[in-house]
């Protein structure tokens, strides 16, 4: 069992927030809302001075697919992510390194002949 320790590297995040925003990121029990989807996010591209924060801020997230041409929305949903991991920052994230025991699952045969 690995188990991966996530406080330094959030602590780490939420700092460089901070600096960018000046303030604490506000606590979210979830890193996205029900049904968000970035990619249809139709709100105003960000200013050149946003963008480049933004862009400080998502440095490898999956929202960096949308660092060229960053809209409200994106920065937005950022700023939450940013507010959950500071609820999770004490989280122990467990990595099972062995296979799974899968003997007592029942293997189905099908006759594809007359599919």
């Amino acid at each position: 069992m690995l188990r991966a320790y996530s406080k330094k590297h959030i602590e780490k995040i939420l700092k460089n927030d901070r600096r960018i925003c000046g303030a604490w990121p506000k606590p979210a029990t979830s890193p996205l809302t029900a049904g968000d989807h970035p990619k249809l996010d139709a709100s105003e591209l960000l200013n050149e001075d946003d963008q480049k924060i933004y862009q400080s801020l998502i440095g490898a997230m999956t929202l960096s697919r949308f660092r060229a041409m960053p809209r409200q929305g994106h920065f937005d949903r950022v700023i939450r992510i940013y507010g959950h991991l500071s609820k999770m920052r004490h989280v122990t994230i467990k990595i099972r390194t062995n296979a799974p025991d899968c003997s007592n699952i029942p293997v189905k045969m099908c006759d594809w002949e007359c599919s």
